[in-house]
């Protein structure tokens, strides 16, 4: 069985530049969102 990384632990993997980068393109309240958004934390 294969499971999928979920969304955060794509992002993790990244290089932090790439990471800082993603980041500093959302607002706070986008960045705030992140830590209770399911799509983001879930598996495939």
């Amino acid at each position: 069985m294969t499971v999928e990384r979920s969304l955060a632990e794509r992002f993790a993997v990244l290089p932090e530049a790439r990471r800082k980068k993603i980041l500093g393109a959302l607002s706070t309240r986008e960045r705030a969102m992140l830590e209770y958004t399911w799509e983001f934390w879930a598996r495939q």
